[in-house]
């Protein structure tokens, strides 16, 4: 899934995951299951 850099950010800011910034930059196989829930 690609979003803009600058929307993308506040998509997961809403989905309550933590360190955002952090999170877009990674592959989705590096996220926990929970987050990998939260985003599908």
């Amino acid at each position: 899934m690609l979003l803009p850099e600058n929307g993308g950010e506040h998509l997961l800011q809403d989905l309550n995951i933590p360190f955002p910034e952090v999170i877009f930059d990674r592959y989705p196989h590096e996220l926990s299951g929970g987050m990998r829930q939260r985003v599908q």
